[in-house]
């Protein structure tokens, strides 16, 4: 599905990982303009930062950039865990225990349960 112009402007200002631009832009063709393939490249490494699961932490499926879930910071020591509602089709975020009002909410970027090492 294409995008809204407001919805391309919130993706657009997300965080994109420099390493993964830089990893990103020798791969689109150099046939198109140099403005062009950093576009692609942006684009590019803003999924890489900011996707999320659409499945299970065993399943391999699709994968998809929320604005507001991309805005929630990591931790280590996380209070929040997100998750992909098959049912309603959103993802969702879920405090994992008491989060106190001044304290921030904050996810884990990896699965903890997966073996990464």
């Amino acid at each position: 599905a294409l995008l809204q112009e407001k919805d391309k402007e919130k993706y657009l200002q997300l965080h994109a990982a420099e390493v993964q631009t830089d990893f990103i832009l020798p791969t689109v063709a150099t046939s198109f303009p140099k403005q062009f393939r950093e576009h692609i490249a942006k684009v590019a490494s803003v999924f890489e930062t900011n996707g999320f699961q659409m499945e299970s932490a065993t399943e391999e499926g699709t994968s998809g950039v929320f604005p507001i879930a991309s805005r929630i910071n990591h931790s280590c020591s996380f209070n929040a865990n997100q998750t992909w509602n098959r049912r309603r089709g959103r993802l969702t975020i879920h405090a994992i225990r008491d989060i106190s009002v001044d304290e921030e909410i904050t996810i884990p970027y990896i699965f903890p349960t997966l073996d990464y090492y």
